[in-house]
């Protein structure tokens, strides 16, 4: 009896331990509609590092060109320089209400560097080289 009663208290603990769990995303940015979340990675080379985001609308939007088509989160891959202050897309996802990609963007890899211009583009810039730096090898 004691040896089952030990299990299930085991068992209802094993929830609460997943739970507190550190989440992977850490959030950048909030818009009125919308959130934009940062993955955190494990490691990075020297001044470049691969960062994602994630960016959560409230309601559905429609997929650039294809008005039928609606999406609720976009998640990118960019490959950022620090020192350079400059980025590139190598890959986005549209996600629809439920997670199934509605429209998968991938790079060819010969992309310019695009260099950091926009107000929204530095708000993103500053936390993620910060976490390349952090995580550098």
């Amino acid at each position: 009896m004691r040896f089952g009663a030990f299990l299930l208290l085991a068992l209802a603990l094993v929830p609460t331990a997943a739970a507190r769990q550190k989440s992977k995303w850490v959030r950048v940015y909030t818009f009125d509609d919308a959130v934009i979340e940062m993955e955190e990675i494990n490691l990075s080379f020297g001044n470049f590092g691969r960062v994602r985001f994630r960016t959560v609308f409230d309601k559905p939007r429609p997929l650039p060109g294809k008005s039928d088509v609606l999406y609720k989160t976009l998640v990118e891959d960019l490959e950022i320089q620090c020192k350079e202050r400059e980025y590139r897309l190598s890959t986005a996802v549209y996600l629809d209400r439920k997670g199934a990609a509605v429209y998968v963007y991938k790079a060819r890899g010969d992309e310019d560097w695009e260099e950091v211009k926009t107000h929204m583009m530095l708000k993103l810039l500053d936390p993620a080289c910060r976490m390349i730096e952090k995580k550098k090898v």
